[in-house]
């Protein structure tokens, strides 16, 4: 787990189907659905963050991966879904947080990376 005094949060190291290994993640993280991904947090007692929540965490340390490897070691620099939804286009649902370039986007459907949050108050 990775605390954030800032924002009040502990963010789950690994990518959703990765363990830590005391050095790094290990293992392959799973894509999921929108739905999926809310599922696997609730039931580790999490929830998926919102967007301004998963920008937070953005920070360059190379050209194609924007996950500080200290914190989230071995993080695939890929989409992340977030809970936050585009309410001024219905056809587009829920907004993925790009690691491999540093931007915001939409998603309709498809499947994402996982990375859980838990409100620390």
């Amino acid at each position: 787990m990775v605390l954030d005094d800032e924002l009040d949060l502990l963010w789950d190291r690994c990518a959703y189907g990765q363990t830590f290994s005391g050095i790094t993640c290990m293992g392959p993280a799973q894509r999921l659905s929108i739905l999926e991904a809310g599922r696997v947090c609730s039931r580790a007692r999490g929830r998926l963050p919102l967007q301004e929540e998963l920008e937070a965490l953005l920070t360059q340390r190379s050209a194609s991966n924007y996950w500080d490897p200290h914190l989230f070691p071995g993080s695939p620099p890929d989409k992340f879904w977030t809970a936050s939804r585009f309410l001024s286009n219905p056809g587009i649902q829920y907004k993925i947080v790009d690691f491999y370039t540093g931007q915001t986007a939409a998603a309709r459907s498809g499947q994402y990376y996982v990375r859980c949050v838990r409100n620390l108050i």
